[in-house]
């Protein structure tokens, strides 16, 4: 994965822009998250984290499973929208934060559980966010997440190698990787792997699903070539001969989900 200094600012950026029109473009990433709200939401929380919280939808779902649930994100833009929904709802238990999750700003042993919910994959050093989280999580923590990981968009990957050889798609991590990461923090648990996908008309419009939401670091961009009018129609060709079902072309994620206690 890209490793640049700039990388969190240039996600935070990204995610800003698509603040406002995030909840009705990422429809499968609400999905993933309503999937993972099930896995929590057996037990009631006295201080619960939203890491990735971006527009607020699901740390409102959050806030009726706890006495108090923090917000935390990376994009400023993102909070801020959360923050005008939050001021049309007369919940009162929710708290923002302006973070990166690699560094959590948190006192130690003060977080009985955590949720977050496709923001993960975006994290510069996995393993010292697991060791964060594990800092700020108090003993029976219960924390689930669920994070992208290996095979996710390989339809565009496979597809794009009919222009170039070079990769276009980030390297996700192998679930077990993710698990094993999280293991040697020092948690307990467990990984399964979902698999979702979403169907589009042509590959400008599965490469906008990607982008609209602000997630378009999911496509490498240190080697991309110029995608020109000619380059585009291979593409578009190419993919629609590999994977196209009744005039859609599919675009897949592999999501691994992550049950853990301290």
């Amino acid at each position: 994965m890209n490793n640049s200094i700039h990388l969190p600012a240039q996600i935070a950026s990204q995610f800003t822009r698509a603040a406002t029109s995030y909840d009705s473009l990422a429809i499968v990433q609400k999905v993933i998250a309503d999937d993972l709200l099930e896995v929590l939401t057996t037990r009631r929380f006295e201080r619960l984290l939203d890491v990735g919280c971006g527009t607020g939808r699901v740390t409102q779902q959050l806030s009726e499973h706890a006495e108090q649930v923090i917000g935390l994100d990376l994009s400023m833009g993102m909070l801020r929208f959360a923050q005008t929904q939050l001021a049309m709802s007369p919940l009162s238990n929710i708290t923002w934060l302006n973070a990166d999750a690699d560094e959590l700003p948190l006192t130690s042993n003060s977080i009985d559980g955590v949720f977050s919910s496709m923001a993960l994959q975006w994290s510069q050093n996995l393993s010292g966010c697991y060791q964060e989280l594990f800092r700020v999580c108090r003993p029976n923590a219960r924390v689930v997440l669920a994070i992208m990981s290996h095979g996710s968009l390989f339809e565009l990957a496979e597809a794009w190698q009919i222009l170039d050889q070079q990769q276009h798609i980030n390297a996700f991590h192998d679930p077990q990787a993710l698990l094993r990461k999280a293991l040697h923090a020092g948690f307990t648990g467990e990984a399964n792997v979902k698999t979702y996908t979403t169907w589009h008309p042509n590959v400008t419009g599965a490469m906008h699903s990607i982008k609209d939401i602000g997630a378009q670091k999911a496509v490498a961009t240190d080697n991309v070539v110029s995608l020109t009018k000619g380059r585009l129609i291979r593409l578009q060709q190419r993919y629609a001969e590999l994977y196209e079902q009744a005039g859609q072309i599919p675009l897949t994620y592999k999501v691994t989900f992550l049950e853990l206690e301290k």
